[in-house]
């Protein structure tokens, strides 16, 4: 989890604009921010995508700061439910040096809405999808960042496609989120490891599976050499690469995976798509007798545009899981998401339903 930085600040106008276009030179993105001020002073409460940069440049602008690792829990939506906490933590002896309240998608008692994001990208990806689909649809929606990935730094080594599922399903547990009424969404990797999920001990009302590739190994290793889509340390040089490299993607995209491209674990990575052997579009996950009762769309990108799955290779997934809920989206690409959100948007939208 990233660190937190309570900083003083001179409660004048553009004391915070200051530090701000210092953090934007250098290129650190503001996570969460929150903060005030009474009289001549005030402070802020921030947390970023690079703890090692906001702190040189606190350390520079001579700010009085504070840090610590932020610990990110659940309040209840409803009167007291910040005093529950916070009474807790007292009478436990901890104190709140600053608190952020962070975006949720949905109201909490709705059902949920599990999404899973691909191979060195984060739970960011669904920047878009996921208020889309908590407003439109009345669901809770939670994404989550997969092992070796986003702020989930840990690799637990579990690169096969139902080893991870099986510590989605854990986790699902741990969060509240194994209900009958839980739907899954998974791109790419995650979309793979959606297809596992039965067969490793959960079996959601429905399963939306974007675009899980559909292609040799060899073929997909070869994303160890992209010249741009690699591990960077510098979230600037990131955000530089992916905005050349993708004209036409929204700020929002862009920034979303460059971020991701700063945090992914190589070796994980490496394993993953090395050591799963041929990729098969979730076939063999589909396959386990305890897929049969799940309902399973698959929504892919166009071949000739991008998309992972061969024509034929989406002929034999519809042959299990019926032809009606195998859906291409026209000129989509391997993450339709992106550049054709409302085409993707709207076959997600019949199994989350």
């Amino acid at each position: 989890m990233a660190n937190q930085f309570v900083v003083e600040l001179k409660n004048v106008p553009g004391g915070l604009a200051t530090l701000a276009e210092a953090l934007a030179e250098r290129g650190i993105d503001l996570r969460a921010i929150g903060g005030g001020g009474i009289g001549d002073s005030g402070h802020i409460i921030m947390t970023t995508a690079d703890d090692d940069g906001a702190r040189a440049v606190l350390e520079a602008g001579g700010y009085t700061f504070i840090e610590g690792e932020s610990i990110l829990t659940e309040v209840d939506d409803r009167p007291g439910g910040m005093a529950r906490l916070s009474r807790s933590l007292a009478d436990a002896g901890v104190n709140i040096y600053g608190h952020l309240f962070l975006g949720r998608w949905g109201d909490r008692a709705a059902p949920p809405v599990l999404l899973l994001h691909g191979v060195t990208a984060s739970s960011r990806i669904w920047w878009r999808v996921g208020p889309a689909l908590a407003v439109g649809l009345e669901r809770r929606v939670v994404a989550v960042d997969q092992a070796g990935h986003g702020l989930t730094r840990a690799w637990t080594g579990h690169f096969r496609f139902a080893d991870n599922a099986r510590d989605v399903v854990a986790f699902a547990g741990a969060a509240g989120l194994a209900r009958g009424d839980l739907r899954v969404v998974g791109h790419s990797w995650g979309g793979m490891t959606a297809a596992a999920l039965p067969g490793a001990g959960l079996t959601p009302k429905a399963l939306v599976v974007l675009d899980p590739p559909a292609i040799p190994v060899a073929a997909i290793a070869t994303m160890l050499d992209d010249p741009v889509e690699h591990h960077y340390d510098d979230i600037a040089e990131a955000l530089a690469a992916i905005g050349r490299l993708y004209p036409t993607w929204t700020f929002g995209d862009v920034i979303a995976k460059a971020e991701a491209l700063t945090q992914f674990d190589e070796p994980a990575v490496r394993a993953i798509l090395t050591r799963n052997g041929d990729w098969d579009g979730g076939f063999a996950g589909l396959s386990d007798p305890a897929a049969a009762a799940v309902p399973t769309w698959l929504i892919r990108g166009e071949p000739s545009a991008g998309g992972l799955i061969p024509d034929a290779e989406a002929a034999r997934i519809a042959a299990r899981i019926g032809s009606d809920h195998v859906i291409t989206i026209a000129g989509g690409a391997h993450s339709p998401q992106r550049l054709r959100p409302e085409a993707t948007g709207l076959p997600v939208e019949p199994p989350l339903s």
